[in-house]
């Protein structure tokens, strides 16, 4: 009976060094998922990073090459105030058959 009891405690020693190893083991492969996982979030944001980059850098020359018009940009600014204009006054009928004047 003696031997018994020896060898059931050398299995529940066995099972807990086994259990050791396994979460040993686990741990390890969670480490190394995270590890993987900040290794590409950082691949992630150098690449954004020098895309953005790059756009700065293309900038100057894109500017360079849009046509600079001036007359336009005032036209467009003057239509945009006619029409707000026009939409914060309320339109006045008379009774000459629906004509504005």
């Amino acid at each position: 009976e003696q031997k018994k009891q020896n060898e059931q405690d050398a299995k529940q020693s066995e099972q807990k060094k086994q259990n050791k190893q396994d979460a040993k083991q686990s741990e390890q492969k969670k480490q190394d998922e995270q590890q993987r996982q900040d290794e590409q979030q950082k691949q992630q944001v150098t690449e954004t990073d020098e895309e953005v980059n790059q756009e700065l850098e293309d900038l100057p020359n894109w500017l360079k090459n849009m046509p600079d018009d001036p007359s336009f940009l005032l036209r467009k600014k003057m239509q945009q105030e006619y029409r707000k204009r026009l939409q914060s006054q309320p339109v006045k009928q008379t009774n000459n058959n629906g004509v504005i004047w």
